[in-house]
C-alpha cells in the first residue's frame, strides 16, 4: 500500500509539473507573441522610439492601442490584449528607466543656455513639489513638466489624465495642490 501511494504522489507530482511548465511556457509564447505584434503592427505607420520612450500604465496602453486600431493598426481583440499586455510590462510606470525628455528646449525658464539637461532639473521650492516630484517622476523626467506652459484647466486636465492612465487616485486636496503648483510655476 505503501508503494501504491508513493507512486500515485510520484504521478501526481509529475502531472502537476508537466502542467505548470506548459502553463509557464504558454505565458513566455504570450509574452514573445506580445512584442511580435507590437513590433510588426506599430511599424506599419511610425517607428518605435516614440512608444519605447514613453510609460503608460494599463489604461493609458489600452487608450493607445485602442486609438491605433481605430485608426488602422491590424490587430483582433485578441491580439490588442497580447499588445497591451506587452507594453504595461516592458514601458509601464515600473519599467527600469523613466521616460527621458532630454535637452530642454532653449526658451525654458529653467535653461540658461539651452543646453541644461532634463536629468538635472530641480524644481522650485513651493508648496506641491513633493507631489509633482512623486507623482510625474514615476513616468518620466521632469523635463517633460518644465518644457511646456499651460493654463489653470488645461493642467488640470493634462494631471488628472495622467493620473487615470496610470490608474493613480488622489484626493481632490492633492490635486488642487499639483495644479496650483504646476501653474504658478509653468503656467501661461
Amino acid at each position: 500500500m505503501k508503494n501504491s501511494s508513493a507512486y500515485k504522489l510520484v504521478v501526481r507530482t509529475t502531472c502537476l509539473f508537466i502542467l505548470l511548465s506548459a502553463g509557464f511556457s504558454s505565458v513566455r509564447a504570450d509574452e514573445n507573441a506580445g512584442r511580435r505584434l507590437y513590433e510588426a503592427a506599430c511599424v506599419q505607420c511610425h517607428g518605435l522610439a516614440q512608444i519605447e520612450q514613453t510609460r503608460n500604465g494599463r489604461a493609458g496602453w489600452e487608450d493607445t492601442v485602442h486609438k491605433m486600431v481605430i485608426t488602422g493598426a491590424q490587430l483582433d481583440i485578441e491580439e490588442m490584449e497580447l499588445v497591451i499586455d506587452y507594453l504595461y510590462q516592458q514601458h509601464g510606470p515600473d519599467a527600469s528607466d523613466p521616460m527621458r525628455t532630454g535637452v530642454l528646449p532653449f526658451d525654458s525658464p529653467l535653461s540658461k543656455d539651452g543646453l541644461i539637461s532634463s536629468e538635472n532639473i530641480v524644481l522650485p521650492d513651493a508648496k506641491g513639489k513633493n507631489l509633482i516630484e512623486g507623482y510625474c517622476m514615476m513616468c518620466h523626467d521632469l523635463g517633460r513638466v518644465v518644457a511646456t506652459r499651460r493654463g489653470d484647466k488645461e493642467w488640470r486636465g493634462y494631471v488628472k489624465d495622467m493620473l487615470r492612465r496610470n490608474s493613480m487616485n488622489i484626493s481632490d486636496d492633492q490635486l488642487n495642490t499639483m495644479v496650483s503648483y504646476l501653474k504658478q510655476n509653468f503656467g501661461k
